[in-house]
């Protein structure tokens, strides 16, 4: 049994990291609807894969510690579909634009959350009985924020943010995520 104090933090992290990963499922699999080359999908396929992993992990978490999603989640499904089926329709820029935006401020997240199960894993030591799993849950976070990294980069390699409308649709994902990670925390 995880004592409270580290319970709490764990299950913070598994509810805003499931509504992430479940958010990001949305936006590509709606990316992936609204494309018109079967190409140009098959680069999204390949991240929703990922995200489907990412997902699985944290859903088996949020099971085992009985994590409850957040009350948000029926508008981060419409959200999240919104946006993935608008960048989608617009093109492949405005769907590598958006990818960046969103795995930017993902990539924070995680490093943020890191830092922290490193700070509770200096404080409590290796021999405390919860070591082993939040030192393998944070080596999974890190797993995870490679792959969402790698996600960010192609994004930002596809189109540089040259155009106006890439640098609009980056900032605003970027707001939207941030958002939905403040706003998942809490609630």
């Amino acid at each position: 049994m995880i004592e409270e104090r580290i319970r709490n933090v764990i299950e913070s992290f598994i509810r805003v990291n499931y509504a992430g990963e479940f958010g990001a499922k949305q936006i590509y699999k709606n990316q992936i609807k609204a494309l018109k080359s079967g190409l140009e999908a098959g680069v999204i396929k390949d991240m929703l894969s990922q995200e489907l992993e990412h997902l699985e992990y944290f859903r088996d978490l949020a099971k085992r510690f009985g994590v409850r999603p957040t009350v948000m989640h029926p508008i981060w499904r419409i959200s999240a579909s919104t946006i993935g089926f608008i960048t989608g329709k617009m093109g492949m820029s405005a769907v590598m634009a958006a990818t960046s935006g969103v795995e930017n401020v993902i990539c924070r997240h995680y490093k943020e959350q890191i830092v922290e199960l490193e700070s509770i894993l200096l404080s409590i030591g290796c021999g405390h009985k919860d070591y082993e799993f939040l030192f393998d849950f944070k080596e999974r976070i890190k797993q995870i924020m490679a792959e969402e990294r790698q996600h960010e980069e192609a994004g930002y390699e596809y189109n540089k943010h040259e155009s106006i409308a890439s640098k609009v649709i980056f900032k605003a994902t970027g707001l939207c995520s941030r958002l939905a990670i403040f706003i998942s925390k809490k609630i």
